[in-house]
């Protein structure tokens, strides 16, 4: 082609943009030429051809926007709602955290597919240097939100084993010790966060993409263990919570079958009635421990599902991972070597398969952080309108109470009234007296009440 009819090269900077410096590569004849860049499938004599790499890529990273957009709108609508009921300043509870690093990082992996189309379709804007390579313009802002999409997906993911934390205490009572244990567990889950935070930073000021991704190998194997421990211990605590519930519900069964066998003639007709009172309360009491029982055993389903979900995911960007950086680092030319232009590149197609497993992190801790927000506002909404039906019912209580008392006043004045017509001076004098005590009596009482 025209473009590699330029001049022999040594690195990226002697080859005019957009053209990058392909050097002793075995698919060409040529020791060294300035070529378009097979990265992204350019092609032709501006460059501004395009194959099947490139297709592709814009391809997948629309799908992964399309998704990544979407959990975005719906995490948006779930802060907007968790806002709505608790104010501007939400606690920071597990869920609460887990639900803004969780909706972050889908809103950055959406930023990060729509720049990297922009990294592939702006040709003209290769006219900056990372080093001696070429790189787009646009790969700064690239680079920044892959460091953050990082960032998040850690910081959410850590915070999940958190929420564990917080439904084990709810469902048992911890020691102190115990107590102490999980503060000592916050405080190293924000530890590493913080630190981990602190080196993607530096990675990213650095501008090595691979040594930030070398940095997360090791906390990708911590959040691996503990999510693998975590999920064991849960599963367990429930399954004890749910043998406790069944144990409990049995007992009272039988206390209930016993009761309700006794024969008639042995049982007074005093007794009836406390008998028929204490078995339908049972009942009762085992319906409900029942229903706890299923949610307790959809609680263990989900967090089942959500940690395999987690795991696949870590193990999927560790062999992603690990393959790409094999292509690119491996090959004497580098990734060069096994792409060559006009023809469809493996590194660039590989590495396709990072952004889809750091979505499916970040998918298997939104849907699991969704279903948590969504039970927590339900719950929330029907403990406010408890309240506000409360307040209704004693406003109309009082209400009440001042037209009945209003009524009998009505009634007494009457009454009096029409009795003053037989009364002469001094006994209508001291009626009238009586009249006002007994008034001003009734209403100091309905102060009172009020």
């Amino acid at each position: 082609s025209a473009a590699m009819a330029d001049p022999v090269c040594f690195v990226d900077q002697d080859c005019p943009a957009p053209l990058l410096c392909y050097a002793n590569v075995s698919w060409s004849e040529v020791e060294a030429f300035c070529g378009c860049s097979s990265w992204y499938g350019h092609a032709g004599a501006e460059c501004k051809e395009f194959n099947a790499t490139f297709f592709i890529l814009i391809a997948t990273n629309a799908l992964l926007g399309v998704i990544a957009g979407g959990c975005s709108i719906f995490g948006i609508a779930d802060i907007v709602r968790t806002v709505r009921i608790h104010g501007f300043w939400l606690p920071l509870t597990a869920s609460n955290t887990t639900m803004l690093f969780c909706t972050a990082g889908v809103v950055c992996q959406t930023i990060w597919m729509l720049v990297y189309t922009l990294e592939a379709a702006l040709v003209d804007a290769y006219t900056e240097f990372n080093g001696i390579d070429r790189v787009s313009t646009v790969t700064v802002a690239t680079r920044a939100v892959i460091v953050l999409v990082q960032v998040f997906a850690f910081l959410s993911s850590l915070n999940v084993s958190v929420m564990w934390i917080e439904l084990s205490q709810r469902a048992r009572s911890m020691s102190p010790k115990m107590v102490q244990n999980v503060s000592k567990y916050r405080r190293a889950c924000i530890g590493a966060g913080s630190f981990f935070t602190l080196l993607m930073i530096l990675a990213m000021a650095l501008g090595h993409t691979e040594l930030g991704a070398m940095i997360a190998m090791p906390f990708i194997f911590v959040l691996a263990v503990v999510f693998l421990v975590g999920r064991l211990r849960m599963v367990s605590l429930l399954n004890e919570a749910i043998s406790r519930s069944k144990e409990s519900s049995r007992q009272e069964l039988e206390a209930a079958t016993t009761i309700t066998s006794v024969p008639a003639s042995q049982a007074s007709q005093s007794e009836a009635a406390p008998v028929s009172t204490t078995t339908t309360s049972t009942f009762r009491n085992h319906k409900r421990e029942k229903t706890a029982e299923e949610r307790t055993l959809r609680t263990r389903h989900a967090i089942k599902r959500c940690s395999s979900r987690v795991i696949s995911a870590l193990f999927c960007i560790v062999v992603s991972g690990f393959i790409y950086f094999a292509l690119i680092t491996l090959p004497k030319g580098g990734w060069h070597e096994i792409s060559p232009v006009g023809k469809v590149s493996g590194p660039a197609l590989t590495g396709q398969l990072l952004p889809i497993s750091v979505l499916g992190l970040l998918l298997s801790v939104f849907l699991y952080s969704h279903r948590i927000t969504n039970k927590l506002l339900r719950r929330a909404r029907g403990q406010a309108s408890q309240s506000a039906s409360s307040r209704s019912s004693k406003v109309a209580e009082n209400h009440d109470h001042t037209e009945v008392g209003s009524s009998f006043h009505g009634r007494s004045s009457t009454r009096v009234a029409n009795s003053f017509v037989a009364l002469g001076d001094g006994e209508q004098s001291l009626l009238e007296q009586q009249l006002s005590t007994s008034v001003g009596s009734l209403e100091a009482r309905d102060r009172l009440e009020l």
